[in-house]
């Protein structure tokens, strides 16, 4: 970061620490939304329980207050383990959500070997569609 805010020091002036603040602040809070959004929700394809969120919303809130508190090598070892944790989690969601990316993509590739140029997919290739929100039949 001093290189960074010395370079851009040289080249815009006295602004550049200010500029540099404010572009870290933007990435910080969007990368922690984008990866609130994303624990939250496969937290829903876990279970739809309310308890579960209000948790993962007292640990995200306890993760800013704690990020705060701790120096940067306590904040990266915290953050290991919750990325960690993440992970672990979403390997699991993949696991359970493949089935029906194997259907879709048997499904594409049955509408391939009929010399359909654009396959389209629709919800009744899936065994379950009884939770696809996203695609109309």
């Amino acid at each position: 970061m001093p290189l960074l805010e010395h370079v851009m020091g040289e080249t815009m002036g006295g602004i550049a620490p200010t500029l540099v603040f404010f572009f870290m602040f933007l990435f910080a809070i969007t990368c922690f939304m984008g990866d609130y959004v994303i624990g939250e929700n496969n937290l829903k394809f876990i279970t739809g329980d309310k308890k579960a969120r209000a948790a993962l919303i007292i640990v995200t809130v306890a993760i800013v207050f704690f990020s705060a508190y701790f120096g940067s090598d306590g904040l990266y070892a915290i953050m290991d383990v919750l990325l960690a944790i993440c992970g672990i989690i979403n390997c699991y969601v993949m696991f359970r959500l493949g089935k029906y990316a194997w259907e879709a993509y048997a499904d594409y590739r049955r509408q391939k070997a009929e010399g359909i140029k654009d396959p389209v997919f629709h919800k009744s290739a899936l065994s379950d569609p009884s939770d696809v929100t996203e695609w109309d039949d």
